[in-house]
């Protein structure tokens, strides 16, 4: 009953007749009964078709036809089980191979040979790898139980760790291993990136972001970290993000004289989409309308906001992800207020208002 009334809200918003409403039923209770239902961040009882209605009720007529079609063509959401496949593609697909290439090269240099390589490989992965999350996002939970091979103590669900729970971390590693010294690596592990700017940055004469926060620990638990590969993960990302990243470390690598290896990958390549002129304009007006102005805090501001209706450094994207929807998407998307406005993927902000 609730489904035909929320769908009777819809056609009604949309002035759609009977048969415009049977050609649109079926694309739109498809996606919400396989995805868009499950989005996270709904209140208690919201489905999709009822969110869509009355985010399409906040604009004008003339302009919901508009809005609804850039939605049903360009709208990217990754559901849950996409994004545990994705979790759990990472270690065999992208973790395993940059050690066996980093493993090869060393046995290639000291004529090691293939039985002590394939060994040599193991003890890396098993043994000599440390992991962290860096958000919630990272799902850290999933990552450990799709890779049992590896230990509990290998595995940290945050980079912001204590130094009794790094010194728990490498001391399970054989006593042979000193951290920084011999073959080491750190992957770092997160669900998204639309610009990389959270990642690693500078602001002035001072490197900030997650990476550097990092690295930052580990030179006060005295690893020496010139020694040390890292690779940064993500499952989801930008090839804004990716270039923006890779660019960054080489320079904050050659600033403070580090040789070790610094790689990101991303599994699954999402990017903006093209706006054609009325779309834009109608981001524009909305936003200015509904006084979205508010969510340009301190940390807004820290990416390109010059067309602040287009997300966080302007990126344009489509993208809503299950359990909450990234900054980086057009906020007419996640924007939500109990006032006048409501977001059609409402979005928590880990940041609150300022």
């Amino acid at each position: 009953m609730k489904d035909f009334l929320a769908e009777q809200l819809l056609a009604k918003t949309m002035r759609w007749e009977s048969k415009t409403l049977a050609e649109e039923r079926f694309q739109i209770q498809l996606f919400a009964e396989l995805k868009f239902d499950n989005y996270q961040k709904y209140s208690q009882g919201m489905k999709y078709v009822e969110s869509l209605a009355l985010w399409l009720q906040c604009f004008d007529e003339r302009d919901r036809t508009t809005l609804y079609d850039y939605i049903k063509q360009n709208l990217i959401y990754i559901s849950e089980k996409q994004m545990r496949t994705l979790v759990e593609m990472s270690y065999p697909f992208y973790i395993t191979p940059i050690i066996i290439k980093k493993v090869t090269a060393v046995c290639c240099r000291e004529n090691i040979n293939e039985t002590s390589r394939r060994k040599l490989i193991h003890e890396t992965l098993i043994k000599k790898s440390l992991f962290f999350g860096l958000s919630d996002g990272s799902h850290i939970d999933l990552f450990r139980r799709a890779n049992s091979s590896l230990s509990n103590e290998q595995i940290n669900v945050y980079y912001d760790v204590s130094k009794d729970r790094f010194n728990d971390m490498i001391g399970e590693m054989p006593d042979s291993v000193e951290l920084g010294k011999g073959i080491c690596d750190i992957f770092l592990l997160d669900d998204f990136s639309g610009s990389g700017i959270s990642f690693i940055r500078k602001e002035g004469d001072k490197w900030k972001g997650k990476i550097v926060k990092l690295l930052d620990r580990l030179k006060k638990y005295e690893v020496n970290v010139s020694d040390v590969n890292v690779s940064l993960i993500l499952y989801v990302s930008t090839n804004e993000a990716v270039g923006y990243i890779a660019a960054q470390l080489e320079i904050y690598k050659n600033e403070n004289g580090i040789a070790a290896d610094y790689k990101v990958e991303a599994i699954q390549f999402i990017n903006s989409t093209d706006m054609d002129p009325e779309m834009t304009d109608l981001l524009k007006k909305y936003y200015v309308k509904y006084k979205m102005d508010r969510i340009e805090d301190v940390h807004y501001r820290k990416g390109n906001c010059g067309t602040p209706f287009l997300g966080f450094n302007s990126g344009a994207l489509p993208l809503v992800l299950f359990h909450n929807t990234p900054n980086n998407s057009i906020p007419i998307i996640w924007f939500n207020n109990s006032n006048d406005y409501y977001g059609l993927f409402p979005r928590v902000m880990r940041h609150k208002e300022s």
